[in-house]
């Protein structure tokens, strides 16, 4: 890994997590985010996004989807990637296009995808399609090539992230119930 350039479109929480555990491998790290995050600073280049898509071998996407992000990966963003990238996304399966990914991957531009999350898997991705006849060009036909490797959408499943989950509904529930402020609760309207 010493000789990539390793892009990191989002440095959140979960996005300094991965460069602290890549930055022991003396990759180049390349990150992109509209708020820098001091504590990954050191390690980071931080870069405009099309110099991030230019310039990086491995593209990983750590960022929560917002209507100013939706297909962020798309067929301009693309055709600015080096050939052969890697693209890994664990993050929203709508921060990439599924259409311009299936043509990245047919053409070869695209070298592999690693996803955990993927447009259009909302209450399918749970389901054992393995011998199911593949209807259409969607993440279900993407799945067949060898170069792209799907998790069902599991990277939240860990014993600390659990953990949190649970405290943080709790915790909302008594801060509620006590009438103070509760910095989870919902207040827009639930779609």
């Amino acid at each position: 890994m010493k000789d990539l350039t390793i892009g990191i479109i989002g440095t959140g929480r979960i996005g300094a997590q991965v460069v602290r555990n890549l930055s022991g491998f003396g990759c180049r790290i390349l990150a992109y985010d509209l708020r820098r995050n001091p504590a990954v600073e050191p390690q980071v280049t931080y870069v405009d996004f099309d110099t991030l898509l230019a310039q990086s071998d491995v593209i990983t996407l750590h960022m929560p989807l917002l209507d100013s992000n939706r297909h962020i990966i798309n067929r301009e963003s693309v055709a600015k990637m080096r050939d052969g990238v890697v693209i890994v996304n664990c993050s929203r399966g709508e921060l990439a296009d599924i259409e311009a990914l299936i043509e990245g991957i047919e053409t070869g531009k695209i070298g592999a995808l690693g996803m955990d999350t993927v447009e259009g898997d909302e209450g399918i991705i749970h389901a054992d399609h393995r011998v199911d006849i593949l209807p259409n060009r969607n993440w279900f036909y993407l799945h067949q090539f060898r170069n792209v490797i799907m998790t069902q959408h599991m990277a939240f499943y860990t014993d600390a992230a659990v953990s949190s989950m649970v405290d943080c509904g709790i915790g909302g529930i008594c801060q509620m119930a006590a009438g103070e402020s509760c910095p989870t609760e919902l207040t827009g309207p639930v779609q």
